[in-house]
């Protein structure tokens, strides 16, 4: 019953292309929040113009930035020492996550990739290999960021660029 109720639920879970796009913007919203934040401002971070809806469509999804890309209390985290800042990102990443956390409970933190790719074909709204991928990897960064993995970097086969 609640796999059918998880089932319903799809979502349209954020991807970014590369997680070292993650990382660049986040290591700048520790140094400077822009209120509100553009795609332009994005570009600059991550130096391409390709990837910055994505970039902002997950700082929307994680509630660090509204609809309207105006800052949200969220974004305070940012401020906060090392240690506060992942336990905030933990639990910005648990509630946004829900289903997956709903699921594999703690485990959610460290599955294989092939075991997120699977989760975002079934529970996403668009289930393709290369969508599903992306946001595993996606995932992966977040959970780096909140302390939970130790692993930072995907390699990326180029196939899957395709």
């Amino acid at each position: 019953m609640m796999m059918e109720r998880l089932k319903q639920a799809k979502r349209d879970y954020p991807y970014v292309m590369a997680d070292k796009h993650v990382d660049k913007v986040f290591d700048d919203l520790r140094r400077f929040c822009p209120d509100p934040v553009s795609k332009e401002h994005i570009a600059r971070i991550i130096k391409t113009s390709s990837n910055t809806g994505n970039v902002i469509r997950l700082l929307h999804f994680l509630g660090i930035y509204d609809e309207s890309n105006r800052r949200t209390e969220a974004l305070d985290l940012f401020k906060k020492d090392e240690e506060d800042l992942k336990l905030e990102m933990q639990k910005l990443v648990e509630e946004s996550y829900g289903p997956l956390f709903s699921l594999a409970g703690e485990q959610a933190w460290n599955l294989d990739l092939g075991r997120y790719v699977s989760f975002f074909q079934f529970f996403g709204k668009n289930p393709s290999d290369s969508m599903s991928f992306y946001r595993a990897i996606t995932f992966k960064a977040l959970a780096t960021w909140a302390g939970k993995r130790d692993e930072d970097k995907v390699f990326v086969p180029f196939t899957l660029l395709l």
